[in-house]
């Protein structure tokens, strides 16, 4: 034990950064994901040790008090990095990028209160994060060598190139499963599977990679192996064939022709030179379109009031707490497996994918590069040909998230808190007031459309830091849950209020008839989710037990019309979620659109479904792949073999893989404008 004592005191520096990376990368994955996989724990050991040589390797350019201090920045640094990760993902259930940074001073301003009650939650491992820098602090000066010779530099040389090429190997030779962990190392870039796997110092390094080659979604990240040969992208499957029956019959009384456009496809292909671009034409030339069906136009010329409804999800909704959205969602069309995916960017992306029916990027803010692109299927911009008035509103400041830009690109004339609106000046603000205060704008102007950004269901959910909890405090006294879902479900009541308010000045106008409301959630109430709770917490509650990975998204979207409502409840079983949100209103409303251009489908078309999540798990009417565990549950009687689930496993997810890349080329190429205007 003496030699063992004197040893590491004399060798401790020649691994202390190795270690500290290993143990932070152990301790953010057990806090994040609650357990580590083998394969994960693995490579994430063999990457932390190429990571540990590469910082000792560099801290040793000078021993002594250089040496000393620079593994302490290094220590410090890495403390700031797993720290601020362990923070963002406590608070928003993902990880912190590079594109988001930019954002920090008004997150830091508008949220300051999410952010500090976050750190509070955090501080366990907080403390445990920080232990390495302050083991240096203290005993950094005994453990510091007085010289390092060269021959010791060369061996830190030698254990990272080692230790790199064996990773690279390992990953480059890890192609079973259904999801390979070689194409999640070279070919794409998920935040979330690429700290499960590789830890969140590589995550960090593929997302620098990511941001300086400007968003190339292909080999992320160039290993020595990688790097010997350059593929090109794998071809592109067909999507969405048709290989289910048809969920309506066809009858003779209305059209069945496809949702298109005239594109020339061939004209795209040879009147440019960029690879991308021509294998994109010949891709979206191949996606089978949907078809027109018998809801098609049923509501050409109504006034359409279109709600993305902070925080909402399925789970909140009862008959005495919110009966109007429970009215909404329970008459005329009945959406039963609506699914409504939390994407990176928080409210940002919900709002992206919402009204574009595109996936939004990792590693890029979407909303604020399509902001400058042409958008010609916002709804505002293509309502506004057929005579519409369109108007955008939001109960918050009009900069965040740069809505006075984006939303008027998309067509509409935008009020907010600060620009026309008049708001108490509360956190969160009331959707009540934003409703009383922006209707005047817009019920004299049939038909008219109008798209409502609410704010009044944000997190905290609490009591104490919520003014919209607080003020129906009293009203959810009487509900069997913990302070924080009784507050959430509070919160969501101020909504609901103004909502009924909306439907009384629609009726008072005289107009309500002649109005189609649509609702649907930016993302789940991510700050119940049960991963930091003890037993049936917070969203546990609400949906009545444990959760399965994909359920805390099933949600429900209304699209809802009195007049409609009081002569049908059609029960809608179709799979679907929000990125099919704009295809079904365009269908709705007898707008011209080409189906093949959205990564969303028509509800009510025929065709199979395939819902999709940030990490690519997903949902078909054949099963349901989990990305975290790598497996794949067919429904039932679907598969007559394993082998035959497994093929269909593997193929659906190349699919989603690609509905992936063309959503990221959309939005990176301008995409709609080079199809759009290449006549003009």
């Amino acid at each position: 034990m003496k030699r063992l004592g004197i040893f590491l005191k004399k060798n401790a520096w020649t691994f202390y950064l190795t270690a500290t990376v290993a143990y932070s990368e152990t301790i953010l994955k057990l806090w994040c994901f609650k357990s580590i996989g083998f394969k994960g724990f693995l490579l994430t050991m063999l990457l932390s040790v190429v990571a540990g040589s590469l910082f000792t390797l560099l801290c040793t350019i000078r021993p002594g008090g250089f040496f000393r201090a620079a593994t302490a920045v290094v220590l410090a640094a890495l403390f700031l990095l797993y720290g601020a990760q362990a923070v963002y993902f406590r608070i928003f259930k993902g990880f912190l990028l590079l594109s988001y940074t930019n954002e920090a001073g008004m997150v830091l301003e508008d949220f300051w209160r999410e952010a500090l009650t976050g750190i509070g939650r955090a501080a366990p491992v907080l403390l445990a994060l920080a232990f390495p820098l302050a083991l240096w602090l203290i005993l950094g000066k005994k453990l510091t060598p007085k010289a390092v010779r060269a021959y010791t530099r060369l061996r830190f040389a030698a254990v990272f190139a080692l230790m790199e090429l064996s990773a690279s190997l390992l990953i480059s030779s890890s192609n079973s499963g259904i999801r390979s962990v070689n194409y999640l190392y070279h070919d794409a870039f998920v935040p979330e599977m690429s700290v499960r796997y590789f830890g969140a110092l590589t995550m960090f390094e593929q997302d620098l990679i990511y941001n300086f080659t400007g968003g190339n979604t292909e080999a992320v990240l160039a290993s020595p192996v990688a790097a010997q040969t350059e593929s090109p992208r794998r071809p592109l499957p067909v999507r969405r064939r048709r290989t289910q029956a048809p969920t309506q019959t066809p009858g003779p009384t209305y059209d069945t022709s496809p949702n298109v456009t005239e594109i020339d496809w061939n004209a795209l292909m040879q009147n440019t030179s960029d690879a991308t671009l021509q294998q994109m034409d010949k891709y979206f030339a191949s996606v089978v379109p949907t078809d027109k069906n018998q809801y098609t136009g049923i509501f050409k010329g109504y006034n359409l009031i279109w709600i993305c409804a902070e925080g909402f999800c399925r789970y909140c909704l009862d008959k005495e707490h919110l009966p109007t959205l429970w009215k909404l969602s329970h008459e005329g069309f009945v959406f039963n497996n609506y699914y409504n995916p939390y994407w990176y960017f928080s409210t940002a992306d919900g709002e992206y994918t919402l009204q574009n029916s595109l996936i939004p990027i990792s590693g890029d803010k979407s909303v604020y590069t399509a902001m400058h692109n042409t958008l010609p299927y916002g709804m505002g911009n293509a309502l506004n040909p057929l005579g519409y008035a369109s108007y955008a509103f939001h109960d918050h400041t009009s900069i965040y998230y740069s809505r006075n830009v984006s939303l008027p690109n998309l067509g509409y004339k935008f009020y907010a808190k600060d620009t026309g609106l008049t708001i108490g000046d509360t956190w969160p603000e009331s959707d009540v007031d934003m409703i009383n205060s922006s209707v005047g704008y817009y019920l004299d102007k049939e038909p008219f459309n109008v798209y409502y950004m609410t704010v009044s269901g944000h997190m905290n959910y609490s009591f104490s830091g919520n003014a919209m909890a607080a003020k129906h405090k009293a009203e959810v006294q009487d509900l069997p849950y913990s302070d924080d879902a009784k507050a959430y479900v509070a919160s969501e009541m101020e909504t609901d209020q103004a909502i009924a308010k909306l439907i009384d000045y629609l009726k008072q106008a005289g107009v309500l008839d002649h109005t189609v409301i649509v609702l649907s959630g930016d993302h789940y109430p991510y700050d119940l989710d049960p991963e930091f709770t003890s037993g049936a917490t917070g969203l546990a509650e609400l949906m009545g037990g444990s959760i399965d990975p994909l359920e805390k998204y099933h949600s429900t979207l209304i699209v809802w019309n009195s007049a409609f409502a009081a002569q049908h409840t059609q029960q809608v079983n179709t799979l679907c979620c929000q990125m099919d949100v704009l295809p079904t209103l365009l269908n709705l409303f007898g707008v011209q659109y080409d189906s093949r251009l959205l990564m969303g489908r028509d509800i009510f078309a025929e065709g199979p479904r395939t819902v999709v999540f940030r990490d690519r798990s997903y949902i078909t009417d054949y099963g349901r792949y989990i990305a975290s565990t790598d497996t794949f549950t067919p429904a039932e009687g679907m598969f007559s073999s394993e082998t035959d689930s497994t093929n269909y496993a593997v193929s659906e997810l190349n699919t989603v893989d690609t509905m992936f890349d063309m959503s990221a080329d959309i939005l990176h190429y301008n995409y709609y404008s080079v199809v759009f205007h290449h006549n003009d």
